[in-house]
C-alpha cells in the first residue's frame, strides 16, 4: 500500500499543468433535511444539497516581465478593473474555470476530481523574506464533472 505526498499531487487550469502550487484541497458537504414526523420519538433524516468548495496556494511567478504565470491566470478570473475609467462600480463579471485536482498514483490518468467552479476568494500576500503568494477559494459550479478518488 502506498501513501501520497506533494509530490504526487497536481493542479490543471483549463486543461494545463499549473507550475508552482503549494497545496490545494477540497470538501464536499451534505445538508440534511429533517424528515421527523409527528408522534415519531426519535429524529430522521435524509439527504439534501451537496456542496463541494476548495482552496489552492500558488506562488507567484512567471517566465519573465509582462508573462502572466498560473497565479496570475486564476486571479484574473475574479479580479477585475473597470470597463469604463470614468464609471465606477462597473467591471467585467467574474469567469468560471476549469480545475483538476490530482493524486499522480501511478496509474494512466491518476485520481482527481474535475470540474467548473467559481473563484470565490483571491488573496495576495507579500512579506519580506517570503515569496509573492496568493490563496485561491474556490466552489465548484454544482456536481464535478468527475471523481475518480
Amino acid at each position: 500500500m502506498a501513501y501520497y505526498s506533494g509530490p504526487n499531487g497536481e493542479l490543471w487550469i483549463d486543461g494545463n499543468v499549473a507550475g508552482q502550487v503549494r497545496n490545494w484541497s477540497f470538501a464536499t458537504t451534505v445538508a440534511l433535511m429533517d424528515t421527523t414526523a409527528l408522534g415519531q420519538t426519535d429524529g430522521t433524516s435524509t439527504y439534501g444539497l451537496r456542496n463541494t468548495a476548495g482552496s489552492c496556494s500558488l506562488f507567484y511567478w512567471q517566465d519573465g516581465a509582462n508573462k502572466g504565470g498560473d497565479c496570475s491566470t486564476l486571479i484574473q478570473h475574479v479580479v477585475q478593473g473597470r470597463t469604463n475609467v470614468a464609471v465606477q462600480g462597473v467591471a467585467a463579471a467574474p469567469r468560471h474555470v476549469n480545475l483538476r485536482l490530482k493524486v499522480d498514483d501511478g496509474s494512466t490518468n491518476g485520481r482527481y476530481i474535475r470540474g467548473e467552479v467559481l473563484i470565490t476568494t483571491a488573496t495576495m500576500s507579500m512579506a519580506q523574506g517570503e515569496i509573492f503568494s496568493a490563496e485561491i477559494g474556490f466552489q465548484f459550479i454544482g456536481a464535478p464533472v468527475e471523481a475518480t478518488l
